[in-house]
């Protein structure tokens, strides 16, 4: 599974804008908004994970909470 997507924040909400790859093995599509604490860029701007991250399955639950 590979994704690539461009998000925006917006007050409490993430926005998907841009998305090339497989969305739908991530429930995402061009449009799709969630909680911006959920989030892997939220996730990256508290420095809890590297702002590449080409393998998500090989980060460590700890930088997930």
């Amino acid at each position: 599974m590979e994704i690539a997507y461009i998000s925006q924040i917006a007050g409490d909400m993430l926005l998907v804008g841009e998305l090339n790859g497989d969305g739908e093995s991530f429930t995402l599509s061009t449009g799709t908004s969630f909680a911006r604490q959920a989030s892997y860029c939220q996730r990256m701007l508290d420095d809890r994970i590297p702002n590449l991250t080409p393998d998500v399955r090989g980060q460590s639950r700890r930088h997930i909470v």
